[in-house]
């Protein structure tokens, strides 16, 4: 995908006089999270969330995301070998104990006394869980457990939408959280480590504390043994990179991709929120979370191990920052990431043209790239979803400058929505500020 520079227009990148109209947040969730993990690999856990109603509207009921009961064998995808067990033996509603509904993923706590704007209430939830193998980001290898979404997450309320709360899919992440805050106290058996969204883990075995988290969309949590860490500091932040005695080579790799990409993402898009990023190789699903990132590793160096690297640490910037809707603006985060990872391993790397590899896949695309996930239609979502918004955005951007305007446009718009929410027609508003381009550039590949 060869470069097209144009002249620079003086038009470009001037938005001294743009204000930023993000998705307001109407909900807002504190938490306080208990786990203990027996010595037979079972969990019990507590959350106690305060719910905030930032919204105009009075609610009737609490809706939360509560993905391990996704997993249980009533609810799991056929082809799961293994299930969950997942039991809720406690709800209460400041303090006294309440009734609930939990339907797949969806936990509803129905209020008899409506919440007012402004006003706040106190849910209590005590469950108990197991993890499956070969799950979906919550899963069990042999090197332990990985607890992504593994408590009660409070939906988003989206004003006249109301929750906005869809069933939990297989195609991307259908979980869509407001920042908050975390305290998290934990007891695991002799011999394991927790590796999560801290910035407080020790390097060693840990088998109690209580770590805290803030202003952020979610918490990881990875129990694990017999796992090791090699780590360089980049910037103020230790990158820790996790593997098994055998993965040697392959952690050299990460770590070496990890510390070149931070520096450069850190210098271009503006400095990281946390002071650890932990990466770990694991048989898992290549995913990003704050503060860490897991990389599917099946024993040998995959030959696309450092361009997954790169990838899942630009979601530290946009999925960990500045926050979208995965299920209905999907391509917001992945593609605006996979923007970022081809300007590196063009700009930084000199691939050349190997650095479009994603944006290639946009060419088989028949779809528009900003449906809710479940709307595309049959196959996979990579050429929509993280394909055709580099090929569109690059070929934007190299119409007036060339990968350093690249570069101080996704500085312009991470710096712009920082914590804040974007959606598909505010990413346009912003984008069609910055270049001298109407809607319609965009229509071509976005339902408007």
């Amino acid at each position: 995908m060869p470069e097209q520079v144009g002249a620079q227009s003086p038009a470009v990148g001037k938005i001294d006089d743009f204000t930023a109209k993000p998705i307001a947040d109407g909900s807002k969730g504190s938490y306080d999270l208990k786990f203990e993990m027996s010595p037979e690999g079972k969990f019990t856990a507590e959350a106690k969330i305060i719910v905030e109603n930032r919204s105009k509207d009075e609610w009737d009921q609490l809706i939360f995301y509560f993905l391990p009961n996704a997993f249980t064998k009533e609810n799991k995808p056929p082809f799961f070998e293994d299930a969950a067990e997942v039991k809720i033996r406690d709800a209460k509603l400041d303090g006294v104990k309440a009734k609930y509904q939990l339907t797949g993923d969806t936990l509803v706590i129905p209020l008899a006394e409506k919440l007012a704007p402004n006003e706040n209430r106190e849910v209590t939830v005590k469950y108990a869980f197991t993890v499956p193998r070969k799950g979906l980001r919550f899963d069990r290898t042999e090197n332990g457990f990985h607890l992504a979404q593994a408590y009660p997450m409070l939906a988003t309320y989206q004003g006249k939408d109301g929750w906005n709360k869809k069933p939990y899919s297989l195609r991307g992440e259908s979980y869509h959280t407001s920042h908050a805050d975390f305290s998290i106290s934990y007891r695991l058996p002799k011999g394991y480590t927790i590796i999560s969204s801290s910035d407080q883990d020790k390097a060693s075995n840990n088998q109690s504390g209580e770590i805290k988290v803030k202003n952020t969309k979610e918490v990881f949590i990875a129990v694990v043994k017999g796992m090791r860490s090699i780590s360089k500091t980049v910037k103020g932040v230790e990158l820790r990179v996790w593997g098994k005695e055998a993965d040697k080579e392959a952690m050299t790799v990460a770590l070496q991709a990890a510390e070149k990409s931070f520096e450069q993402f850190t210098d271009k898009l503006g400095p990281y929120p946390h002071k650890q990023l932990d990466i770990l190789l694991d048989e898992t699903a290549s995913m990003e979370y704050p503060g860490v990132v897991t990389v599917g590793h099946m024993g040998s160096v995959d030959p696309d191990l450092s361009h997954t690297v790169v990838h899942e640490i630009a979601h530290q910037w946009f999925y960990g920052v500045v926050s979208n809707d995965p299920f209905h603006h999907a391509w917001l985060d992945e593609g605006i990431t996979e923007l970022a990872t081809t300007l590196y391993f063009y700009d930084v790397e000199k691939k050349g043209d190997a650095s479009f590899y994603f944006a290639e896949q946009a060419d088989a695309t028949q779809s528009v790239s900003n449906l809710p996930l479940d709307q595309f239609g049959k196959g996979p979502i990579v050429g929509p979803v993280y394909g055709q918004p580099v090929k569109e955005l690059w070929k934007l951007i190299t119409t007036y400058g060339d990968a350093m305007d690249g570069w101080e446009f996704l500085q312009a718009y991470y710096q712009t929505y920082a914590y804040k929410q974007v959606d598909t027609l505010e990413f346009v508003r912003f984008a069609t500020a910055y270049f001298p381009v109407n809607e319609q550039y965009f229509a071509k590949w976005l339902r408007l």
